[in-house]
């Protein structure tokens, strides 16, 4: 049969010999539209091999492929970075590929070995271990490595991810989970447990807490709250109330109300002697606005009777200022007692932490 017009003519390279290869047959055209014509060859190695006529002709075919593994560069002994080359590791698949490639094993400065190719060695993509990438990002971010927040201790670094630093912590119950800094940090929901904390929600029942005792749930009452599970407890007063999983935990429900009654006024008192000075709180002292419980529209002063009664009240003493007619007369002479006891004692702690005292405008409705 003859041959297609424009197919070129095929030159016989039966028992020639390129290179290492030694053409044994001819196999045929099999690849027909491109027009490529094969012969088995044998290596001096005893492979076999597939070569086109243009591949022996331009002497890119030598071999089956046994000059490339011998002309592999002995890494051993080589520093890149961090990593030290120790020896090589044989022909391996790349990860998710299907190409074998050379692999080294290598000794990191930190003390650990990894594999990796001779490629990313020589291009810089492999320096390290990772504790390389490790220091950057400690030197990039707060070091967290150690710390504690609420059940997770941080251990390491884990990702960096969308220019977020992930930390890979240990919970008490044993489990690990990977967590971002800014979850790990923020004022409130901040993540605190692997999720282990949260099967403390499903039974508070028979609990206590503070002056709380849990009597039972109430899922009737849950349902129609946005999903906060609502518990019915005792106070030790005998009071009943309802108080949230949330609330109960954190510390925030405590008694029906009764213990903020009982400790409201020595509250007061420790507040009170934590910032007075000299038994006086600057910040009242120093304001000149009128109270929502203020009648009169003058401060210090109260309307008995039909007449104006004048007071001042400076470290912890109640001054009597006189009873007059006039609201004005009464706005007097308190004013005059406010200069006398307040600015001058104001004008003397400022000038002690060397700041300037200027009094503030009266606040009035008449």
């Amino acid at each position: 049969m003859s041959e297609k017009r424009g197919r070129p003519r095929k030159t016989d390279f039966t028992g020639q010999r390129f290179g290492r290869l030694t053409v044994i047959k001819y196999l045929g055209a099999i690849d027909e539209a491109k027009i490529k014509y094969y012969w088995l060859c044998k290596c001096d190695c005893g492979n076999e091999y597939n070569a086109t006529s243009s591949a022996l002709s331009s002497n890119v075919a030598k071999s089956c492929g046994c000059i490339n593994k011998e002309k592999i560069l002995d890494l051993t002994g080589q520093r890149f970075g961090r990593l030290t080359v120790l020896q090589n590791a044989g022909r391996k698949l790349a990860i998710g590929g299907k190409k074998e490639y050379i692999y080294w094993l290598c000794q990191c400065d930190c003390g650990n070995t990894c594999e990796t190719t001779a490629a990313n060695l020589k291009c810089g993509n492999s320096k390290s271990c990772g504790c390389l990438f490790d220091d950057f990002m400690k030197s990039k971010f707060n070091d967290l490595t150690g710390q504690r927040f609420g059940m997770l201790t941080v251990i390491k670094t884990a990702d960096y991810i969308k220019e977020k630093q992930y930390w890979l912590c240990l919970c008490d119950c044993g489990k690990e989970c990977t967590v971002s800094a800014a979850q790990l940090q923020r004022v409130r929901g901040a993540i605190k447990s692997c999720g282990c904390i949260y099967d403390v929600y499903k039974n508070l029942e028979g609990k206590r807490f503070h002056r709380l005792t849990v009597i039972e749930y109430l899922p009737e009452v849950s349902e129609g709250k946005g999903g906060s599970r609502h518990w019915r407890c005792i106070c030790d007063c005998g009071n009943e109330i309802l108080a949230t999983s949330s609330r109960l935990l954190n510390g925030r429900a405590r008694s029906c109300g009764c213990y903020r009654d009982e400790t409201y006024i020595e509250n007061i008192k420790a507040a009170t002697k934590r910032l007075a000075v000299d038994g006086t709180l600057i910040s009242v002292i120093a304001s000149r606005k009128l109270s929502s419980a203020n009648k009169s529209g003058v401060r210090g002063v109260v309307l008995r009777n039909g007449r104006y009664v004048a007071s001042i009240t400076f470290k912890r003493k109640v001054y009597y200022l006189g009873t007059y007619d006039t609201l004005e007369e009464a706005a007097v002479v308190r004013r005059e007692a406010e200069a006398k006891y307040f600015d001058t004692f104001l004008e003397e702690y400022y000038s002690k932490q060397g700041k300037e005292y200027v009094p503030k405008e009266h606040e009035t409705v008449f």
